[in-house]
């Protein structure tokens, strides 16, 4: 498994980079820990996307998982589950 804590702003066409890497590699999951609920859905439409594009009958990509940053108060991780649709 793999961990990403997202805490420098990134562009979505290097978000894709950094999942489409993943998604050619042996991880089996990553986990994507973010602050923001805007940043969760991006993330959730981006690593769709990927896995889509990279799933086939020889690959199977990781599962990419995000989930809210274990630092965040109560408000702050409800509101990025809010934004994920939990």
């Amino acid at each position: 498994d793999a961990i990403e804590l997202e805490l420098a702003p990134k562009t979505t066409d290097r978000l894709a980079s950094i999942l489409t890497g993943y998604a050619h590699s042996d991880y089996t999951r990553v986990l994507l820990l973010v602050e923001s609920p805007a940043l969760a859905r991006r993330l959730a439409r981006v690593a769709a996307k990927v896995t889509a594009a990279s799933t086939n009958r020889w690959r199977t990509p990781p599962v990419f998982q995000i989930d809210a940053r274990p630092d965040l108060d109560d408000e702050g991780t409800a509101a990025v589950h809010r934004a994920l649709g939990r």
